[in-house]
């Protein structure tokens, strides 16, 4: 189900606990999507794994997969943050999941000191712009970005 340009943008923020356990974030999540009244919901920075010294590439795609599907199961589109990796390097990212995909859209350009670096984060580079429908369009910057 996509948003249309005449009716209502629904749009729900959450607010969670994160926790440095993917497995508990991503059931708290679930329960969020299964209950929000928004049709795109916006999940706080790192909402996937939380901040920690070590990620599991392997385990945060499953868990982008399983997000997937109940974005397309619950007809909702979802702003999540999780790490990325790339070229032996760990991103703190967001990504832009709904029924037909799970794109990586926003890395953290400007890390935040003593904290993204100490659990190795390196800094980013892209930043996509997003279509919510024919006249909508957002780009996400990520937490310590918004004070600079």
């Amino acid at each position: 189900m996509g948003l249309c340009c005449c009716e209502n943008l629904k749009i729900t923020l959450v607010q969670q606990k994160i926790e440095s356990n993917l497995e508990r974030n991503l059931t708290k999540m679930k329960e969020f999507i299964k209950k929000a009244k928004g049709k795109l919901l916006i999940f706080p920075e790192l909402s996937l794994t939380g901040y920690q010294k070590f990620f599991e590439k392997e385990k945060v795609e499953k868990a982008l997969e399983e997000l997937k599907h109940l974005a397309y199961k619950f007809s909702k589109k979802l702003i999540v943050g999780a790490p990325s990796f790339r070229e032996n390097q760990i991103f703190n990212a967001v990504y832009f999941i709904d029924s037909q995909k799970s794109e990586l859209i926003a890395e953290k350009i400007v890390l935040f000191p003593g904290i993204d670096d100490f659990f190795g984060f390196s800094a980013g580079i892209i930043r996509k712009e997003i279509s919510l429908n024919n006249k909508i369009k957002i780009g996400i910057i990520i937490c310590f970005e918004l004070r600079i």
